[in-house]
């Protein structure tokens, strides 16, 4: 087994922290390949990018270091999120606009994922509005 497949099947099990939902299955799979996504991008960077995108850098391994650990997601958040795409970089846009938000602690994500849930208009299985119109965010 090389060395990529062993780190691989390592990120696997570290993602598997208990029995999850589909949703919360689907979120976290959305979430491990954003953050790859992430990563390769910020190692082709040329050095002075790097060092200047160093928070961000930041940033998202405290989040998907939560989203790898923490043993109770936000059910809020993970309904909010559903459907979303590009989830971390959503969360990164919400941290930059909002000064009072801080994601240095899990207490401070759990914060970030709540401001996300209370911003997003409450999703159903179907995505039936009963014929209201849903004011874009």
């Amino acid at each position: 087994m090389s060395d990529i497949d062993m780190k691989r099947k390592r990120t696997d099990l570290l993602m598997k922290r208990k029995d999850h939902s589909e949703k919360e299955k689907a979120l976290l799979k959305k979430i491990k390949t954003e953050h790859s996504l992430f990563r390769c991008k910020m190692l082709l960077c040329p050095a002075e990018e790097l060092y200047n995108s160093c928070r961000m850098i930041c940033f998202y391994e405290c989040l998907y270091e939560y989203f790898r650990y923490c043993e109770k997601i936000n059910v809020d958040f993970i309904h909010a999120s559903n459907k979303e795409e590009w989830i971390l970089e959503q969360l990164w846009n919400l941290y930059l606009e909002n000064e009072y938000l801080k994601a240095d602690t899990w207490d401070e994500i759990e914060s970030i994922l709540k401001a996300y849930a209370d911003m997003k208009p409450p999703q159903t299985e179907n995505n039936d509005t009963c014929g209201q119109t849903m004011p874009i965010l």
